[in-house]
């Protein structure tokens, strides 16, 4: 299963389960662009005109059949993109017993730099277990909900350690989860 098919479901439930919580977010399952580049202007773009304040790229990690473990990546000049990776971190790695393979701080474009790089609030990529693992795979495709739950309850600690009111926030301050697919 290619990563779009499996976070686009992520993605719904996320939603779903921020909208309980009383935060409002977006989903963006498609971008516009011919190109990584240009695509990820487009979405800073669109997220910037949609009043995004913090955003999630979701993906996961595939390797060899052996490689295992949860972590999530963040722009290295960000300090909330850093806080916003430790919540959600601590949230999947307790969810899963996951091992935990740290935040990692990024520079530039490499590993999915550009969409951190260009997006302009705090923004993660999460990278919660290695596809290529087949425990670990059979342990996340059936249960999907777990996952949306557990990113769920990263954003609203992060929104709660931020001093942001989860329930009584600013008119528009939204979050963003894509899902890594393009059309041109």
């Amino acid at each position: 299963m290619s990563e779009w098919a499996f976070n686009v479901r992520v993605g719904a439930l996320l939603k779903r389960h921020l909208y309980d919580m009383g935060i409002s977010s977006i989903v963006y399952d498609a971008y516009e662009g011919g190109s990584y580049g240009s695509s990820m202007r487009w979405l800073s773009t669109t997220m910037h005109n949609d009043g995004v304040t913090l955003a999630l790229e979701l993906h996961f990690n595939s390797a060899s059949p052996t490689a295992e473990g949860c972590e999530m990546l963040y722009y290295h000049n960000s300090t909330s993109g850093k806080k916003l990776a430790g919540c959600l971190q601590v949230e999947v790695v307790a969810e899963y017993n996951s091992k935990n393979r740290g935040i990692k701080a990024l520079k530039r474009f490499s590993r999915g730099g550009g969409f951190l790089v260009r997006t302009k609030c705090p923004a993660v990529v999460c990278e919660p277990f290695f596809g290529s693992n087949h425990t670990e795979w059979n342990k996340h495709a059936t249960s999907r909900n777990r996952l949306a739950q557990a990113y769920a309850r990263g954003v609203k600690n992060f929104l709660s350690k931020s001093n942001s009111l989860v329930t009584e926030r600013p008119k528009g301050q939204r979050l963003c989860a894509n899902n890594m697919k393009r059309t041109t």
